[in-house]
């Protein structure tokens, strides 16, 4: 810490004597630790653990004081504290049927036993990772703790990539993943035990990945949403659409992501859709799914986008044309990974 102090500013309203106080804050400055918050009076022998900050050199985090004559002074702590080395988790409460909530004990306290201590913060409602991510970074942090599933990560690199206070690449994205699908950390081979996670994190294991931009019109308005992993429209997009309308309907469960593909299998028809790259037309067709992407999984470990690479700056575009959905569950192999999922969940 060496010269890093929290200054405390000791405004007092009368002089020594009782007198009012023109200047209201004296300029003497003694520093104290930051376990206690004394007032040192100018006039007092400075104690033994206090020392003028030209007698010495900081050693550990302390309070620099301005005091004034008064015995009884208003304090105000004016709080300077060094965030952008510190971790700040955003943790997912409802992520994993539950797990966000029921297993931050145990994830605090290794991240504890590894000397992290991050602050943090429950999301409370959809989109507001989002919020808690921007605000993070607007008050220091440049090191983002995702306790979460994919949506979660989602939300938090669009709130990266929302706020304008530093460069993106500025800010170190951490995650410890409790949710059901966790395609993203697939990627990048993320342990799934929380220890082994934590250790990652320790060692400074990072990378730079490519996010792309989707644009689209929702009510007539132009939007934009930033992914990390994947973007689908089709079947995939059904899906995820059933699974989130049973997420705001309060459902909770690990088969929820298992009865909206049965049921999207069942009932979706193909659509027609038309497909550019790099302006040139390349589909124009009836298609059951289209995914781009910058990872290589989707819905629970399909392997969507076998040959993609992170930070290559390039996407990777797999299209399904007009299937039936027997022809889906033989070709495509549906019932193992429905029977993957099955067996994860029992």
């Amino acid at each position: 810490y060496d010269d890093r102090v929290v200054r405390v500013a000791v405004r007092s309203p009368t002089g020594r004597y009782g007198h009012p106080c023109r200047t209201g804050v004296r300029d003497h400055r003694y520093e104290l630790p930051c376990a206690g918050y004394d007032f040192v009076r100018p006039d007092d022998p400075a104690p033994a653990f206090a020392r003028r900050k030209s007698e010495r050199r900081v050693s550990r985090p302390f309070l620099a004081v301005s005091a004034g004559h008064a015995p009884q002074c208003t304090v105000q702590i004016v709080k300077v504290m060094e965030t952008f080395d510190k971790w700040f988790a955003i943790v997912n409460p409802v992520a994993g049927s539950g797990k966000g909530l029921s297993d931050w004990p145990l994830i605090s306290k290794l991240l504890r036993d590894h000397h992290i201590v991050p602050e943090y913060a429950f999301t409370e409602r959809k989109y507001h990772a989002i919020e808690l991510a921007v605000e993070a970074i607007n008050n220091g942090f440049r090191k983002i703790m995702v306790v979460g599933g994919d949506g979660t990560i989602h939300e938090v690199v669009n709130g990266l990539f929302i706020q304008k206070a530093v460069p993106t690449t500025e800010v170190l994205v951490g995650v410890i993943a409790v949710g059901t699908g966790n395609d993203w950390i697939r990627m990048f081979g993320i342990p799934r035990k929380y220890s082994e996670a934590i250790r990652a994190i320790v060692e400074g294991h990072s990378f730079l990945q490519d996010v792309g931009v989707v644009s689209y019109h929702k009510a007539t308005y132009k939007q934009e949403r930033y992914m990390a992993n994947v973007a689908g429209v089709g079947f995939d997009a059904v899906v995820n659409r059933r699974y989130n309308h049973l997420k705001e309907e309060g459902k909770r469960g690990k088969w929820l992501y298992l009865w909206s593909t049965l049921k999207a299998l069942l009932r979706y028809s193909s659509t027609g859709v038309k497909v550019y790259v790099d302006d040139e037309l390349v589909v124009n067709d009836l298609v059951y799914s289209a995914t781009i992407g910058i990872g290589r999984y989707n819905g629970g470990g399909m392997l969507q986008m076998p040959d993609a690479v992170a930070d290559d700056g390039l996407f990777d575009l797999t299209v399904i044309r007009k299937m039936s959905w027997l022809s889906v569950l033989f070709h495509f192999k549906v019932s193992l990974s429905i029977m993957r999922l099955l067996s994860s969940y029992l």
